[in-house]
């Protein structure tokens, strides 16, 4: 207890808000709009600088086998970049990994780092690798890496071992997809942008039969996690961000 409260002391977690440039993580192109795209929308409108990174080409999402892989992975890049443009982002990077978990979380790591070194983010968001259920090594993998990118940022040697001679000072890591959140943001405002954004993921969002397809389930999905999020901070609407400091995410038994 007394080691926890110091650890606070020490690093205390920030306001999501307190920030100037934002960087969103997404293992797939339409997660980060899922996980956090009305918190993303509500940074853009307060005149936050918000940039975009997609981890893989989302070609194993499939249209229905309409189309090949490689034009599954350029219909998707097409529709992140409407998406990003819908909630505020200033850029989108892609990673173009093959989606799908084949490739190692070290060379995720290291064009994390190299991506982040030169965006120079102040926090940055990517989904929680350690939730109970979460199986899909796509979001396992950028949880982790995005965890590791943070710690290693700061460290001109480290960076330099990545590939990248610049540096990054994240202040703070804020997880989505998280079962444990202890800071919040409004989304009351940007509620509709958020749906929005993830129906220009068409190839995603319109698959399926109708009344079962993802635009016709998440939209309300999106409502009662806002309300909930909503209730627990004295928010009408919000989403929640597992958030951690540098300091918390080495050596730290204590951090929560």
């Amino acid at each position: 207890m007394i080691n926890a409260l110091l650890l606070h002391i020490l690093s205390p977690r920030p306001k999501l808000t307190a920030f100037s440039r934002y960087v969103f993580i997404g293992p797939h192109p339409d997660d980060i709009e899922i996980g956090a795209g009305g918190a993303a929308a509500a940074l853009c409108a307060m005149g936050k600088e918000v940039h975009f990174i997609i981890v893989t080409d989302g070609r194993g999402g499939g249209t229905d086998g309409i189309e090949t892989p490689d034009r599954v992975a350029e219909i998707r890049r097409a529709e992140s970049l409407a998406a990003a443009k819908i909630l505020g982002a200033r850029s989108v990077v892609f990673l173009d990994f093959f989606d799908g978990g084949d490739y190692s979380e070290y060379e995720l790591t290291a064009r994390l780092c190299a991506a982040l070194g030169k965006l120079k983010p102040d926090m940055i968001f990517a989904p929680d690798p350690k939730i109970k259920n979460e199986c899909h090594p796509d979001h396992i993998k950028c949880g982790n890496a995005a965890g590791a990118a943070t710690l290693f940022a700061g460290l001109k040697g480290s960076m330099q071992a990545f590939g990248s001679e610049e540096t990054a000072d994240i202040k703070a890591l804020g997880y989505y997809y998280t079962d444990k959140p202890n800071r919040f943001i409004s989304v009351r405002k940007t509620f509709k942008k958020q749906i929005e954004a993830f129906a220009a993921h068409k190839s995603q969002a319109l698959a399926g039969e109708k009344g079962r397809r993802p635009i016709d389930v998440l939209p309300l999905y999106f409502t009662f996690r806002g309300i909930k999020f909503g209730l627990r901070s004295l928010k009408l609407r919000a989403e929640g961000f597992r958030v951690v400091t540098p300091l918390e995410i080495h050596c730290c038994p204590e951090s929560r």
